[in-house]
């Protein structure tokens, strides 16, 4: 058995902490009022942030394509994270949740697609072929924003937004790459073979990867991060795949039956993505040395939860499994 690192061994820890703090502020989410989107703990850093709206224009789209820009107030440049969303669109929770992640002290540009490619949201239809261009135009018009600060770049991609966050993650500014239950295969086809394959430029992704997904998503979505996951660890690639127990597809935004541990995963996986930004980007984490409620407190000795490793032929380890057992 592989020995937990420092960093699983605080991983682990910072969620025993969040067990323990979190019940009442669940409770208190679940009461809001109706209409309220964003349920579930809203965790931020120590910056406000302020936002603007750009546009540009790209082949195939007769309009401006709008892209949505936040990042902390000032004048100082932050290091460039740019977004891509999947079928639940730019709403208001997702725009709450980019301003609580620049607030770690990122500038975040997302590329408003669907409203380009007048895409419904939550459509079960295959994304026009546009999409690709549209994100690739808008990762280049990222580039060019003056509040990023120079230099490397990450990419997140939440659910189909994964996709198109996989192919961009092959572009030579690209540090690193964070899905959150992302889709990894073509998902306009038939569910057996997404069932078995992954998309092919997972050939090409060579950049630290972190995956996060529950274990209650449905089995095709899991096992999508679990092949790309293997995958990535056979070539050598540094791979993170974080298999949140009992959560569901969507632990970030569900409204439907929502659980606690869909609240957990939400929580977690917002400190766990910072501080692999950080890490990979080469900046300091703003909310001290550790992440979580206590940012500036050590994690109590008290609490010590197991993180449970799958040891590759490599020696490595990839995947957290039951964090909360």
């Amino acid at each position: 058995m592989i020995q937990p690192t420092l960093r699983e061994s605080l991983a682990a820890g910072l969620l025993g902490l969040t067990l323990w703090l979190t019940p009442a502020n669940a409770q208190m989410n679940q009461a809001q009022p109706p209409g309220q989107t964003d349920f579930g703990p809203q965790p931020s850093g120590p910056y406000e942030t302020e936002e603007r709206w750009g546009v540009f224009q790209t082949e195939g789209v007769e309009s401006d394509v709008r892209y949505f820009l936040v990042k902390p107030k000032g004048d100082e440049t932050y290091p460039g994270i740019y977004y891509i969303y999947g079928r639940p669109g730019l709403d208001d929770r997702l725009f709450a949740e980019l301003r609580r992640l620049a607030s770690f002290g990122f500038t975040i540009v997302t590329t408003h697609f669907q409203e380009a490619l007048l895409i419904p949201i939550f459509s079960p239809q295959m994304d026009p072929p546009e999409t690709v261009n549209v994100q690739s135009d808008g990762y280049d018009e990222f580039l060019k924003v003056k509040e990023r600060k120079p230099g490397k770049v990450c990419i997140v991609g939440t659910v189909r937004g994964g996709y198109y966050a996989l192919k961009l993650a092959t572009r030579p500014e690209v540090a690193c790459l964070v899905g959150i239950h992302p889709v990894l295969v073509d998902h306009s086809a038939p569910e057996q073979y997404q069932e078995v394959t992954i998309m092919p430029e997972i050939r090409k992704v060579k950049v630290p990867t972190l995956l996060m997904v529950g274990d209650a998503d449905f089995e095709v979505r899991t096992n999508q991060s679990k092949r790309a996951a293997q995958y990535l660890e056979t070539n050598g690639v540094p791979i993170e795949l974080v298999v949140y127990p009992s959560a569901a597809r969507g632990f970030d935004f569900r409204t439907v039956g929502r659980t606690m541990a869909d609240d957990l995963a939400k929580m977690d996986s917002m400190y766990r993505t910072v501080e692999f930004l950080n890490r990979h980007l080469g900046v300091a984490n703003p909310a001290g040395a550790t992440l979580g409620p206590l940012a500036a407190a050590p994690l109590p000795t008290s609490i010590r939860l197991p993180v449970a490793a799958i040891p590759r032929k490599s020696g490595r380890t990839y995947l957290y499994r039951n964090m909360t057992e």
